[in-house]
């Protein structure tokens, strides 16, 4: 039985590997379609993390076309800064506007584990050329990231 990456935190299955379906129905069948496999990405590059003088980082990246965007983690920062997530292709932003990446933050469901995610309201589909935006705001010479959760498509066998 594979484990997928959504179902490693306690509180999010029935047993392990399984998913609960009452946790995120919209999002529990992406484990068994077999069309995708989990990814989780970065935001922004290493070499990019630090913010420079301008007190700005901007990165543009791209996803597969067909790819499903589930949740995003947000370490808990030390110094707070302000981050918006833009789908250039849709001209959709993914909070209506920049938010503190503080307010992302899910404590895990044990003393000592990882943060866990935050799931989106609903799954959001990667269509067009799939190009993105990650904008984070902060102090100069303080460090920014986050990770968004992915279901990338993969080759399907044809039934």
């Amino acid at each position: 039985m594979s484990v997928s990456s959504l179902s490693l935190f306690g509180v999010w299955r029935d047993y392990w590997g399984m998913w609960s379906a009452l946790v995120e129905p919209n999002i529990a069948p992406l484990d068994a379609a077999g069309c995708y496999y989990p990814r989780l990405i970065l935001l922004p590059e290493v070499s990019q993390q630090t913010v420079p003088a301008s007190g700005k980082v901007e990165y543009n990246f791209r996803l597969p076309a067909g790819s499903i965007l589930w949740g995003m983690f947000a370490p808990k920062p030390s110094v707070d800064w302000t981050v918006q997530l833009t789908d250039v292709t849709l001209g959709h932003q993914f909070f209506q506007e920049p938010i503190n990446v503080s307010q992302l933050f899910t404590n895990g469901p044990q003393v000592g584990e990882m943060p866990a995610v935050t799931l989106f309201a609903t799954p959001h589909p990667v269509v067009g050329d799939g190009l993105f935006t990650f904008e984070a705001w902060a102090e100069p010479a303080s460090t920014v990231l986050m990770m968004i959760g992915s279901a990338e498509v993969s080759d399907c066998p044809v039934k």
